[in-house]
C-alpha cells in the first residue's frame, strides 16, 4: 500500500479530532477550580468543545416563536411607527455558550460581538479560546482576539442539542 506523509496524517488526526466528542476521548485542559473561583486570569490557549449556544440579548420566547415559524408579521404593522426613545438601548446579540473540555463545563458569554460565533454553530463544535481571559465564577468573557471556531460537529449532541430544545431548557 501507499504511506502516508507525516502531514497527511496529522490532517487526518486532526479532522478526526474535529468530528470526536471530547468527553469520550478528551483530557481535562482547565483549571480544576474555574467554575466556582470568584475571578480568575486563563493564560493559556484552550481547546474545547461546544455544548450549547444561545442569544441572551433578545428575548427567548420571540426567539422559539421564530424557530417553531409562528412568528407574526402583521403584528408589526402599525399606523403608529414603534416609537424608541433615544435614551433606551437598542437590542444587541449577545450570546451565551456552554463550552466543555470533556471534563468540566464553562459558560462564556460574547462581552464584545465576535464575527464567527451564532446560533447556527452545531454542538460538537471545537473551539480555540485563547488567553489571557478574565474568568468570573465559571463564566469567562470572551472577545474577537480570545475565540477561534475550528469547526466539527458530534452528530449525537447536535441532535440533542437543536436550537429550539435549547431555548426550551431555558425557559
Amino acid at each position: 500500500g501507499q504511506s502516508l506523509s507525516t502531514d497527511d496524517l496529522l490532517s487526518l488526526v486532526y479532522e478526526q479530532w474535529l468530528l470526536s466528542d471530547l468527553s469520550e476521548i478528551g483530557e481535562s485542559v482547565l483549571p480544576a477550580d474555574v467554575t466556582y473561583a470568584d475571578k480568575m486570569e486563563l493564560t493559556s490557549n484552550y481547546p474545547l468543545q461546544l455544548i450549547s449556544v444561545i442569544d441572551v440579548g433578545f428575548p427567548l420566547y420571540g426567539q422559539m416563536q421564530k424557530l417553531q415559524g409562528r412568528e407574526n408579521p402583521n403584528e408589526e404593522v402599525s399606523a403608529d411607527k414603534p416609537f424608541q426613545p433615544a435614551w433606551e438601548p437598542k437590542q444587541s446579540r449577545m450570546l451565551l455558550l456552554q463550552l466543555t473540555d470533556g471534563h468540566i463545563q464553562v459558560k462564556a458569554m460574547e462581552y464584545q460581538p465576535i464575527q464567527n460565533l451564532s446560533c447556527q454553530l452545531p454542538s460538537g463544535s471545537k473551539m480555540m479560546l485563547i488567553g489571557p481571559l478574565i474568568c468570573m465564577r465559571g463564566m469567562i468573557l470572551l472577545t474577537p482576539g480570545s475565540i477561534q471556531v475550528l469547526g466539527g460537529e458530534v452528530d449525537e449532541l447536535v441532535e440533542q442539542n437543536m436550537p429550539l430544545n435549547n431555548l426550551e431548557k431555558v425557559m
